[in-house]
């Protein structure tokens, strides 16, 4: 789930419906988007597209997985895997397993010449 700190999509929208939440994570607001579409074209990592029915833009987090999150579980894509290869969490929070994992391991950000600041590790 890619978020970045310095966020295109949200520099790119017209109308100002794509914003940062309380913890940082890049959400839209679908009562000021008008499903132009730019954030998707400003996406250097892909992590964006339109939603086949209500044409507006979309991405992770969804309602479903912010429900999980609030709940104090994990995303989707996180309980799911398999492997365990996942995990979401506060990288500025020291004691959290996401912040743990990077620190003991060589990660590596996508396309960090973007200039976005992702917040998205890849161990390597």
């Amino acid at each position: 789930m890619q978020q970045c700190s310095d966020a295109p999509c949200v520099r790119t929208c017209p109308f100002g419906a794509n914003y940062y939440d309380e913890n940082g994570l890049v959400r839209t607001d679908p009562n000021k988007c008008v499903g132009c579409n730019y954030c998707i074209a400003s996406c250097p990592y892909d992590a964006r597209w339109s939603h086949p029915d209500s044409g507006l833009p979309m991405k992770c987090i969804g309602e479903g997985c912010m429900k999980l999150i609030e709940n104090g579980e994990q995303p989707a894509c996180v309980k799911a895997c398999p492997a365990g290869a996942r995990a979401f969490g506060d990288i500025n929070d020291p004691n959290s397993l996401i912040a743990q994992r990077i620190r003991q391991s060589k990660t590596e950000t996508l396309m960090p010449q973007k200039g976005t600041r992702p917040n998205f590790f890849v161990v390597v």
